[in-house]
């Protein structure tokens, strides 16, 4: 059947995603029916977008599911989108089990390329196919050379910790170009995750529980079943954690560290802290994935939500 008029923009589609902050840019009409728009794979090798009618978020277009892969149909426009995004994944499926292809010392790179997968750096073609009232969004890899590294944009990283109250805490970058927070314990042991960009779809974490090993870094995404680095330490400790991150050749390299630095008195506001009564709320906004302790605000406890595309949130408190 024929497309309904609502369901074309009035001058453009656009594309808003991870790798434009979700600032709407302009899709290119190749033919009739046809419309694209090159996307180059960032540090994390993978990107998550929408497609908006004159770059409008309210006039959505979006998939059935959330990262849904290549030639998956179309919904919208509409505003109700749900969060419902595509994925462009470069990563291996099985990124542990997968080995380079061809003699010891090949090129690296060569696992992605023997899989079909994505680099960072990488150009892709992304396409918004419309016949009649059908309507398919799908992208292949394009044969450009890889974005250097120093051309990518950088994100920011944080700690979220059971310290600071599952907060978003920044870390400060260094000379080298690492990330580094110095963590002071008021009470014993501690819990943590990094952010990037104060994404919680974009979370940093050990590649198994308890790991021993705080340099084998997942991420980011949201898969980290709660798996976090762990602070062995008594209160008073201090901590230096730090976080390296460089693109290679394509490849995303990571590597986390923890060093205790000695011993620091409390602070008058940390034994304040220390005596005070805690509350932590967990909701729907997040499947009840995370536990959020309230910040005191001197005369009460709160936090904040932002409320889904149903217009309503449920919560509990616990002490």
């Amino acid at each position: 059947g024929k497309v309904d008029g609502e369901a074309m923009p009035k001058k453009h589609f656009a594309i808003a995603g991870t790798f434009s902050e979700w600032e709407p840019l302009p899709m290119k009409k190749e033919t009739e029916g046809l419309f694209t728009c090159s996307v180059t794979l960032g540090e994390n090798r993978w990107e998550q977008f929408q497609i908006w009618l004159d770059g409008d978020s309210t006039k959505c277009l979006y998939p059935e599911q959330h990262k849904a892969p290549s030639k998956s149909a179309v919904f919208g426009p509409d505003f109700d989108s749900g969060g419902n995004c595509w994925l462009l994944d470069g990563r291996p499926q099985a990124e542990l089990r997968l080995r380079p292809k061809g003699p010891a010392g090949s090129a690296p790179g060569a696992v992605e390329e023997a899989t079909g997968r994505g680099l960072a750096g990488s150009s892709w073609k992304v396409r918004l196919s419309i016949n009649g009232k059908w309507r398919l969004v799908d992208w292949e890899r394009l044969d450009e050379p890889l974005v250097a590294a120093e051309d990518l944009k950088k994100g920011a990283y944080f700690i979220t910790a059971d310290f600071n109250g599952w907060g978003i805490e920044p870390m400060e970058q260094q000379a080298d170009g690492s990330w580094a927070l110095e963590v002071h314990l008021i009470r014993p042991g501690g819990q943590f995750q990094i952010l990037r960009n104060r994404d919680s779809e974009q979370v940093l974490y050990p590649a198994a529980w308890a790991d021993p090993d705080p340099s084998a870094v997942r991420g980011p995404d949201d898969s980290s079943d709660g798996r976090c680095w762990h602070l062995k330490g008594e209160q008073c400790d201090v901590f230096r954690v730090s976080f390296q991150r460089k693109v290679d050749t394509g490849l995303d390299m990571k590597q986390v560290s923890i060093e205790r630095k000695g011993q620091k008195e409390l602070s008058d506001l940390q034994l304040r802290q220390l005596g005070r009564l805690r509350l932590a709320a967990f909701g729907t906004w997040d499947r009840g994935s995370r536990l959020r302790e309230l910040p005191w605000a001197g005369t009460c406890f709160h936090f904040y939500v932002q409320l889904g595309s149903e217009g309503r949130e449920s919560f509990q408190l616990l002490e």
